[in-house]
């Protein structure tokens, strides 16, 4: 039998941390607090995957929000984080934000001996992520970062 993605906070058994994380988030909000293990990648596919069916979205729209996440979720890991937290919301009628923020990491940058697994698909994920968070001037504490995207659902 295999085992259930958990969501870590959502059940009440969130630390200080992630209790101050979600009173930032907007109205409608989902974030989801994983563990900052190698199951966090799945676990956001399958969470992110089912938040999609539950809402309807369109079949390539969620496609494309399955993918990023992995792919987020996989460069966030590369810095040992505590916790993986897993942000979605409607923008409007046609586009859908995901966040995926790193919290508690043991290092500001990507953890020794780790650049070698990074995938195809994360190291050039990485450097347009540090590229636009460049370009917008964000702020970061040394130990988090936080990859977002728009995807709009009507794309074909």
């Amino acid at each position: 039998m295999s085992e259930e993605p958990r969501a870590v906070g959502v059940s009440g058994q969130a630390d200080v941390a992630d209790v101050a994380d979600n009173a930032a988030d907007a109205p409608g909000t989902t974030r989801f607090h994983l563990q900052g293990s190698p199951t966090a990648t799945t676990a956001a596919r399958d969470l992110v995957r089912a938040w999609c069916r539950d809402r309807a979205v369109p079949g390539q729209a969620a496609d494309r929000l399955v993918v990023l996440v992995q792919a987020a979720t996989r460069v966030a890991l590369e810095r040992d984080p505590r916790r993986v937290a897993v942000g979605l919301r409607w923008l409007d009628p046609d586009r859908i934000i995901l966040d995926v923020r790193s919290r508690g990491c043991s290092s500001p940058g990507p953890v020794a001996g780790r650049h070698a697994h990074r995938s195809a698909q994360a190291s050039p994920a990485a450097m347009v992520f540090e590229v636009a968070a460049q370009g917008w001037g964000s702020r970061l504490r040394a130990t988090e970062s936080v990859q977002w995207f728009v995807v709009d659902t009507t794309a074909t």
